[in-house]
């Protein structure tokens, strides 16, 4: 009886060590975020764009290796409600430099001192594991943004989600005035 007791003792804590150390490898999980008219899950969140001029705003969504999908929101009060509940939550979004596991980060610098805060204006948050590139094109003077994507031949890059994987680089053009502060932003997010 003793032995019997014993080796299940030792199975039950055989099994509860084993199933310990595969709870530490898995990501930590993320409640969905409420943004606006959106709910989202924080982590698939590639970017969120909004204008300078701030008429719409555009969500870039996909899994790690997934096609790209793009959420526009046209109405100005969804769009703006969406990108300032994202800018805002300090659960999910961080400032460029801070090291940690929230996913996504404001791509605007803090303020320095004396700067007029009514001249900047705020236009991307990004998940900055998810950026291969932001390129200057100084002929145009804009900045694209590239992020990861199916590379072509995938199933996941066949077919019309596949075509709108491919152009959504083109939907993140961005003019001088906010592209500045983005680089920026990005470098700093860069260094370690």
């Amino acid at each position: 009886m003793r032995r019997v007791v014993g080796g299940f003792v030792a199975f039950a804590m055989i099994a509860l060590l084993g199933g310990m150390t595969g709870a530490a490898d898995a990501p930590a999980r993320i409640k969905p975020v409420s943004a606006g008219p959106l709910v989202l899950n924080a982590r698939d969140i590639i970017a969120v764009y909004r204008p300078a001029d701030g008429s719409s705003v555009g969500v870039l969504i996909a899994k790690p290796g997934g096609a790209i999908q793009q959420i526009v929101l046209k109405d100005f009060r969804e769009a703006a409600a969406a990108f300032n509940d994202l800018w805002n939550n300090a659960a999910v979004t961080k400032d460029p430099g801070d090291d940690d596991t929230r996913p996504l980060t404001r791509m605007q610098l803090k303020l320095k001192e004396g700067e007029d805060p009514t001249k900047r204006v705020a236009t991307l948050v990004l998940n900055v594991d998810r950026v291969l590139a932001i390129a200057w094109d100084s002929d145009r003077r804009v900045a694209h943004l590239y992020v990861d994507r199916p590379a072509a031949g995938t199933p996941a890059a066949a077919g019309a989600a596949g075509a709108a994987a491919a152009s959504a680089d083109e939907t993140l053009e961005m003019t001088r005035e906010e592209a500045e502060s983005i680089i920026a932003a990005y470098k700093v997010c860069l260094v370690k």
